[in-house]
């Protein structure tokens, strides 16, 4: 008999309940429901045949899923691109008229535990589609692209710059925030930063670049990694520089935010003692340090972190960036 749970913590719930309407949390749920079924079945045959195949799982699956759907279904938007696994949910409630459409806006029927008999059987049915199971491919491509783009992008600025002082900030939401919190929230968040350090002024005056990855982690909810890179001749006190940047995240955000300090001496501390750190002050003769340096950046699109994705987003909206390198950067490499 299969069962699934909340995909963060038990303490986690109950300290913030409020996590069970949060956007990133009930995606995150929804994958993992689904990942369930899909793993549940050995052979598909049809939609129908698994509809009288209800043995797999017990009762309080279905009761559990039934209470669930106004949760998982209440985040739809129309001009999101979800994940294979919310299209799932998508297909397989349409199927069971558990929802319907009309000029893209989604319609609620009544359901009972019958129709979630049926949406649990043409879930299992979809995830055998083509247009389930290329997407982790496609998404997987994406990621390579990327990490190709900011390797790149971390090998130009080590090139052109004879020493920068590269500072990571990990920004985040509280916990008891995150269910006022979408996507959307994020990225205009993040704008307003990014902003403020295109206009290269005040705190940003000698900033040479920036990387940021939006993410969706299973417990963290929606964050953001970024990665700065300031003039090592104007700056050299990297920890301070992270600090005030996160500092300006909780301003931004209303102090609905935290932020993790990567450049802290405790925080470099296990990477000093490896040899691995890339982080504080680097300079362009020191081929180890600008490696190390280059490797922090990478992190940013690692192909093995393959559960931090988007689940859902609208179309526009692109989950990694950075700043333009400079011409006379461009003409220096050719």
């Amino acid at each position: 008999m299969f069962m699934y749970d909340p995909p963060v913590s038990i303490k986690s719930f109950q300290e913030h309940p409020n996590l069970l309407f949060s956007q990133a949390h009930i995606l995150t749920e929804v994958e993992q429901v689904v990942n369930v079924i899909v793993h549940s079945y050995s052979l598909v045959r049809n939609a129908k045949a698994l509809e009288k195949d209800k043995l797999i799982f017990n009762d309080l699956f279905y009761q559990k899923l039934l209470w669930s759907l106004n949760r998982y279904l209440a985040v739809y938007q129309p001009h999101y691109i979800y994940s294979e696994h919310y299209n799932a949910l998508l297909y397989a409630s349409e199927q069971a008229n558990i929802i319907g459409f009309i000029d893209g806006m989604l319609y609620r029927y009544p359901v009972d535990i019958y129709q979630v008999y049926k949406l649990v059987a043409y879930i299992a049915y979809y995830a055998k589609t083509v247009a389930f199971t290329r997407k982790a491919g496609d998404r997987y491509q994406r990621q390579k692209e990327n990490y190709r783009r900011i390797s790149s992008f971390a090998q130009a600025m080590h090139q052109a710059y004879a020493r920068l002082l590269v500072c990571r900030i990990d920004l985040s939401y509280l916990h008891a925030c995150q269910h006022l919190v979408s996507i959307e929230t994020v990225m205009s968040h993040l704008q307003q930063l990014l902003a403020m350090m295109s206009g290269y002024t005040g705190l940003f005056k000698h900033l040479k670049g920036y990387i940021w990855a939006i993410e969706q982690g299973i417990d963290k909810g929606y964050h953001i990694h970024l990665l700065t890179y300031f003039d090592g001749r104007e700056h050299q006190q990297d920890r301070y520089m992270a600090d005030q940047i996160g500092q300006l995240w909780n301003t931004i955000t209303g102090n609905a935010s935290y932020f993790y300090n990567c450049n802290t001496d405790r925080a470099k501390q296990r990477y000093i003692a490896q040899e691995t750190c890339g982080l504080g002050m680097i300079y362009r003769d020191d081929i180890k340090a600008c490696m190390n340096a280059m490797n922090v950046a990478c992190y940013l699109a690692k192909l093995e972190k393959d559960d931090q994705y988007l689940r859902g987003k609208p179309q526009q909206y692109r989950a990694m960036g950075m700043s333009q390198l400079p011409y006379w950067i461009k003409h220096l490499r050719g």
